[in-house]
């Protein structure tokens, strides 16, 4: 699927076109900092409202990124920090893997434009990322 990708001080954005759903891993490899939101949510968010100066080498994200990340910052979860890569456009293999035992509910794979997966675990109380 079209996909477009921006890193960040910690963790990344991920647009999917097919979806249009854009998800957000932050925090460390393994950690439960994973949310999503789909269009029908984020495009009723304001156009980035954040009028803080991105500090040096930082950008202050666009589009759907810039909705989200506007939305999340104005409510307090500063976790990912700023964008520290322009917005880039790619062709994303995306999958829902076979469940790991009784833990997980749903288990689905993403790859970011360097090639790696990453996967997201959803489980009755916790969703954590990795990479694969």
């Amino acid at each position: 699927t079209y996909a477009a990708f921006q890193a960040f001080d910690n963790g990344y954005m991920i647009w999917r076109a097919d979806t249009q759903a854009v998800l957000i891993f932050y925090g460390k490899n393994g950690s439960p900092n994973f949310t999503g939101y789909f269009i029908e949510t984020y495009r009723n968010f304001p156009d980035n409202p954040v009028t803080d100066t991105p500090p040096a080498g930082r950008i202050k994200p666009v589009n759907a990124f810039g909705r989200t990340w506007g939305y999340m910052w104005t409510h307090g979860d500063r976790a990912l920090g700023w964008a520290i890569s322009p917005e880039q456009g790619y062709t994303a293999t995306a999958a829902t893997l076979p469940r790991d035992g009784d833990s997980w509910t749903v288990r689905n794979s993403i790859t970011i434009p360097d090639g790696r997966k990453v996967i997201t675990n959803i489980g009755e109380l916790v969703v954590y990322w990795q990479f694969q």
